[in-house]
């Protein structure tokens, strides 16, 4: 029998609320028949329950899924927060890293091989390696990546520890503030084309551009590209009946261009996702609630978008082209025809922002100068 918070204690709650305990607990406001709690290193109260859903204070938790997450410490370093997200390929955690004087937080992808072949879990152990080292050469290139702090495997299980970036994702702005205006989107675009052309050059596909997958960092403003598809392809792999290893398309459908979805993604398919995306924020539709084309396969999405300029609408079309041929070939090909409609504002000394380059920042009079400067250079991050 676990010990119950003394009067006056406190309770961690799995949406990183502490309640303070004022008296003690009783069922009369619970989905549960008991509720005890857990005391953890931190000196904080970890819950359990006989049933996972409790309800206290009126918030509804998952007491059971709580326990599970929190004080898990990995590797010897990172103690568990609380859950962050779950898919098909594992789990994702914010974690505290207890051996630096900060305690930084930072966020903790568990990875699962998808098959149980030694020969096979030998190749993912090799290739994990090799995708880390170039997740940690992205990172330290560019701010707009989240930084690689180290990789590890446990149990089984692989994982990746990363910088937490404090933001939000495109997809809840777009949720909590509504669709965004033209400018807006030219100039998150104008910033993600710039990471694409970045990433581009050291031969990496992202495979997996979506709202979901950009963060709007807090301190900066500016969009951040995370949960690189590449990663998550090594952890997809199957057997065939000859015994070789295959791997399936990665992405997510609605965000993935026709040529990814059959297996052969390329450049372009960064950039019909990033097309998608910036129709999303312009829209606040999903892509597969919008029509498309009987006989172009063609997607048909202005009149769902408000006012955007036919020039801008243009931009947007061609990268989201059926045919990769028909789209823009490299982010910097799409950003020029994005400049080609620009006049950037004049500079002030109120209107600077930091903005990644191929070091780690650089103060620049905002993200358009920046892109020209780069092109008539033609210096991309190199």
């Amino acid at each position: 029998m676990y010990k119950r918070p003394p009067e006056g204690g406190e309770y961690k709650i799995v949406v990183d609320r502490i309640i303070e305990i004022k008296k003690k607990l009783k069922d009369t406001d619970t989905q549960s028949k008991l509720i005890h709690a857990e005391p953890n290193g931190s000196g904080k109260y970890g819950i359990l329950a006989l049933e996972s859903k409790v309800e206290i204070n009126g918030e509804l938790l998952l007491a059971a899924e709580q326990q599970q997450s929190i004080d898990r410490i990995l590797n010897n370093r990172y103690r568990v927060i609380k859950k962050l997200g779950e898919g098909g390929f594992g789990l994702t955690l914010l974690a505290e890293d207890m051996q630096m004087p900060s305690h930084r937080h930072c966020v903790i992808k568990q990875l699962k091989p998808n098959t149980k072949n030694p020969k096979i879990d030998q190749s993912v152990r090799e290739r994990f390696a090799q995708e880390a080292a170039v997740l940690e050469k992205l990172g330290e290139g560019h701010s707009q990546i989240p930084e690689l702090y180290g990789h590890f495997e446990e149990d089984g299980l692989f994982f990746l520890a990363q910088e937490w970036i404090d933001g939000e994702t495109l997809s809840d702005k777009v949720k909590n503030g509504g669709k965004m205006s033209e400018h807006e989107v030219k100039e998150i675009l104008a910033s993600l084309l710039l990471v694409l052309d970045y990433i581009h050059e050291k031969q990496i596909i992202h495979r997996d551009v979506k709202p979901q997958n950009i963060l709007f960092r807090k301190s900066d403003s500016q969009p951040v590209l995370i949960d690189f598809g590449v990663v998550k392809e090594t952890f997809d792999r199957e057997v065939d009946t000859l015994g070789c290893d295959v791997t399936a398309s990665m992405g997510t459908p609605q965000f993935m261009a026709p040529e990814q979805a059959a297996g052969r993604p390329e450049y372009a398919s960064d950039l019909y996702s990033l097309g998608l995306t910036a129709i999303y924020l312009l829209t606040g539709i999903w892509p597969q609630e919008l029509e498309t084309d009987a006989q172009t396969r063609e997607i048909v999405w202005r009149d769902r978008a408000g006012k955007v300029s036919v020039r801008f609408g243009a931009v947007l079309d061609k990268a989201i082209r059926f045919h990769p041929r028909a789209r823009f070939k490299t982010a910097k090909e799409m950003l020029l025809a994005l400049q080609e409609q620009i006049t950037p504002p004049v500079a002030s000394s109120d209107s600077r922002k930091t903005v990644a380059t191929g070091g780690k920042k650089t103060l620049i009079f905002g993200i358009f100068a920046i892109a020209i400067i780069a092109l008539g250079a033609g210096a991309f991050f190199i």
